[in-house]
């Protein structure tokens, strides 16, 4: 399952980018989430998908890499 529409409307509500211009092979850095971003980002998905992100997470720098690890968090999750 894609978390891709999660993603996209973060960064539309807090840093006001056109949701259709972000694409997996986006990078944050291009997308100017910073790690303050990063980290309100990372709460909001904590919150929105009931998942724990943990500090062992590897490190993403592309929307598709940070909506893979979505992926496997939520399946660990139903597990």
């Amino acid at each position: 399952m894609s978390h891709l529409p999660i993603i996209r409307q973060f960064l539309h509500e807090r840093l006001q980018i056109n949701p259709d211009s972000v694409s997996a092979d986006s990078t944050l850095a291009e997308l100017k989430v910073d790690s303050l971003r990063m980290l309100d980002l990372m709460f909001d998905l904590e919150e929105k998908l009931d998942i724990v992100l943990t500090r062992d997470i590897p490190a993403v720098r592309t929307v598709g890499e940070l909506d893979d690890l979505l992926d496997r968090l939520v399946a660990m999750k139903k597990s």
